[in-house]
């Protein structure tokens, strides 16, 4: 009997296992094809409902039962339970634009979760696991289940740029307790649909750490706003550089975002909002009032491009006045940094010192 899509029966929470679905177009071998891309991290011991009432019990990560063709074109719900520690990048056997949802992160009881996701060339050159999967359409259900040695979810969804690809799971990282250096870079980049974040999304990764955030959110040209506290727990990041370069839709930046982050550094705010266009600048970015002499008091501080713009249409802000601070035995670097500015943009352009504006 030919094997094609099914009515797919699924159990209550609490006794599922990471789905996964794909919709296969192509009617080739090829195009029927579909690889798990499990990478060599971790004991493999998973079995694997493919969807079209076949199954098979995997024990290692390059065995052949994780490579599966199926009967006919169509769209599959993948249910993996057991232990299936390491997801490489669906790219790397261009399979990426057969991936159209994540339906489930699974249950701790029935999934022992991820130590790795995406292909690691050891030199921090990441390729996210959904890393251009253009037809994906959500971040998927639940919150990722998380081994200890999940340290990083660089470039995990970045240039997903499907429509329906808006926004992001409420609670997705909470488990992540672990994720350090780079956990965030590029995780989101060229996600060019998406619309909003949801509150405490880093509220539990308190050990991300150096450069965690660096172009995690560059090109996302349809974000309008950023949530409350959205950094408020992450204390040991030492940069911010690029983290919402060329968000051009981006309009206004709640009070204190970085307040709390006092570990910022070298790089710290370099090109952090560059081509924000439409961005409304407030006095309170980084500090709350009076606190200009303590902020950034002998800390290596650099906000090189920060807010440079190359034209502006958005509504007049107030410029936190950096030019204020107090930064002791260090010497700010400010080049650019309220460049493309002017007094149509901010109430308060005309105190800022020319060094900082770029001229």
């Amino acid at each position: 009997m030919v094997k094609g899509p099914l009515p797919l029966f699924r159990p209550a929470t609490g006794e599922r296992g990471f789905i996964l679905e794909i919709t296969l177009t192509t009617d080739t071998e090829g195009g029927r094809t579909f690889i798990l891309p499990t990478q060599d991290n971790g004991v493999f011991d998973y079995v694997v409902d493919w969807g079209d009432n076949t199954s098979n019990i995997i024990t290692t990560y390059d065995s052949a039962d994780r490579i599966h063709t199926y009967a006919t074109t169509g769209k599959y719900e993948i249910e993996i339970k057991g232990e299936c520690p390491s997801l490489g990048s669906f790219k790397n056997d261009n399979n990426h634009l057969k991936v159209t949802d994540i339906i489930y992160w699974g249950d701790i009881s029935k999934f022992g979760g991820f130590r790795q996701l995406g292909a690691d060339d050891w030199d921090f050159r990441f390729t996210g696991t959904f890393n251009e999967c253009t037809n994906l359409k959500s971040t998927g259900v639940g919150k990722i289940i998380a081994k200890p040695e999940l340290i990083t979810l660089t470039d995990l969804f970045s240039g997903c740029t499907n429509n329906s690809f808006t926004s992001i799971t409420s609670g997705l990282f909470d488990n992540c307790v672990n994720l350090t250096n780079r956990a965030f870079s590029k995780t989101f980049m060229d996600c060019n649909k998406l619309i909003s974040l949801p509150i405490d999304l880093f509220r539990y990764n308190t050990e991300l750490s150096e450069y965690a955030f660096e172009q995690a959110f560059q090109n996302c040209s349809s974000l309008i706003s950023l949530p409350i506290d959205l950094f408020r727990y992450n204390t040991k990041v030492t940069s911010f550089a690029n983290t919402f370069i060329n968000c051009s839709s981006l309009t206004s930046i709640p009070a204190e975002l970085f307040r709390f982050n006092t570990a910022v550094s070298t790089n710290g705010f370099h090109y952090t909002f560059y081509g924000c266009n439409k961005l409304q600048l407030n006095a309170n970015i980084f500090y709350a009032d009076g606190e200009q002499s303590t902020r950034f008091k002998n800390r290596v501080s650099a906000f090189s491009s920060c807010f440079e713009i190359t034209d502006f249409t958005g509504s007049k802000g107030i410029a936190p006045d950096l030019w204020n601070c107090d930064f002791g035995t260090e010497t700010p670097v400010k080049l650019n940094c309220f460049k493309g500015h002017s007094t149509t943009s901010l109430t308060n352009y005309n105190d800022i010192p020319n060094d900082w504006k770029g001229l």
